[in-house]
């Protein structure tokens, strides 16, 4: 990455974060092994995510399923895509569904807590797909056989605003 594209900054999942980054116009965030858990277990429940922002905007996000082949892919401006071998690119939709009590939940399978167990409680889903990756639980949603992902885990949280100025995501977006 830094051989392609030597003036911007790059977060790993699985390196040290410096604030170095942040002085940079773009940033890559780049998880190679998203569920490790699963990836050692060997089900299939890990993925690769590479996200990149300019000037603090998300302009593009890549989920990729080494086993299946599975790629998701979405820029800015140009939709949220579908690619897997042997098919037709086909343009990834969400649920149309308005009711909780309708939708099914993409929960995570390792980071269980009780308070989660109550959000699910209070709301009523009535039924989960529970996956370790958030990457395959993102492919749950775009392919619609999941409505909603919830996570309450502060693990991710940087803590600081200016160490998610480069995060696509504010805190609470659903």
């Amino acid at each position: 990455m830094l051989q392609e594209f030597p003036n911007d900054g790059i977060l790993g999942e699985e390196s040290i974060d410096t604030a170095h980054r942040l002085d940079k116009s773009r940033v890559w965030m780049i998880d190679p092994l998203d569920g490790t858990t699963g990836f050692i277990d060997g089900n299939g429940d890990f993925a690769v995510q590479i996200g990149l922002t300019e000037n603090g905007e998300c302009v593009l996000g890549v989920v990729y399923q080494p086993l299946t082949g599975v790629l998701y892919r979405a820029v800015r401006g140009g939709g949220t895509w579908i690619e897997r071998p042997n098919y037709e690119i086909e343009r990834a939709r969400v649920s149309d569904h308005r009711e909780i009590s309708t939708m099914r939940l993409a929960a995570s399978r390792s980071h269980r807590s009780p308070r989660m167990d109550k959000v699910v409680q209070a709301l009523g889903f009535r039924e989960e797909v529970r996956r370790g990756s958030v990457g395959i639980k993102v492919g749950l949603i775009v392919e619609q056989q999941c409505d909603l992902y919830i996570h309450l885990s502060p693990r991710t949280n940087s803590g600081t605003p200016a160490l998610r100025k480069s995060s696509c995501a504010k805190q609470g977006d659903v």
